[in-house]
């Protein structure tokens, strides 16, 4: 009995139309409209290509850009450091200066006092 199925199976496999058959009678694709499709994705393919290519390039530009800028930066924040202990030093100094000042007149002042008293 077993051999009586195997037999109706592959009588009725042999009746079936092989793949390249299938494809070639079910699938009727105009070759024009395929070809069209086809360059149409090909050209999409190669603008998101070069726009990819295009990022990818405006990524290294600023990349560097901002590597640059962090160099500028820390530079200017150094600058800064150095003018404000400048600045603080110099402060330091005049009001020095200043106070020296004041106490040097106060004492021109009570010895001119003393010779005219």
């Amino acid at each position: 009995m077993s051999d009586d199925l195997d037999e109706i199976l592959y009588s009725e496999l042999d009746c079936l139309p092989n793949a390249d058959q299938v494809l070639e009678s079910e699938i009727e694709v105009p070759q024009d409209d395929f070809i069209e499709d086809q360059s149409a994705a090909d050209y999409k393919v190669q603008e998101l290509t070069d726009e990819l290519e295009n990022a990818f390039t405006e990524i290294a530009k600023l990349r560097e850009e901002n590597k640059l800028l962090k160099e500028e930066n820390n530079i200017l924040e150094k600058n800064i450091s150095a003018l404000y202990r400048t600045a603080t030093s110099e402060i330091k100094r005049v009001q020095s200066n200043s106070q020296r000042g004041r106490k040097s007149n106060r004492g021109k002042h009570s010895t001119h006092r003393r010779q005219n008293g």
